[in-house]
């Protein structure tokens, strides 16, 4: 890190700090250990953010705020009354590119990742038909 401090550790019970911690731990060069004390009183539990950022391959990773404020964070509900679990399950690489694109600031988003993120939605919500549900128009 900028100190030079190669092991950290952040204490939260939120999960949206967990999401930032994954999100930009690739991007952080010569940091070897970084850990989320998470939870309170006897619930309390050691992550290894690099662990789950290796588990979700750095693609997904960068993407994953995106992810996270697309299918329900603090400041947006989750849809279709589906979870995390099932969004992971709709998840594929071009949906995983789009939400790479609103992980980062945009002014728009490109008509191809927007299309994505349709088919992702249609997914998640259990529709099993290739029509157009959604049509967005520019």
């Amino acid at each position: 890190m900028e100190n030079g401090a190669q092991n950290v550790m952040v204490r939260s019970s939120d999960t949206d700090v967990l999401v930032i911690l994954v999100s930009f731990f690739p991007q952080r060069k010569g940091l070897w250990e970084l850990w989320l004390l998470f939870g309170a009183g006897p619930k309390r539990r050691y992550i290894s953010v690099p662990g789950i950022a290796e588990a979700l391959r750095e693609d997904m990773a960068e993407g994953l705020r995106g992810f996270h404020a697309f299918t329900g964070c603090d400041f947006t509900s989750f849809f279709c009354g589906k979870g995390k679990r099932s969004a992971f399950a709709a998840l594929d690489k071009s949906a995983i590119e789009a939400f790479k694109q609103l992980s980062n600031p945009v002014q728009e988003v490109p008509l191809p990742d927007l299309k994505s993120l349709e088919k992702f939605t249609v997914r998640m919500c259990g529709v099993h038909s290739d029509t157009e549900v959604f049509k967005f128009w520019f």
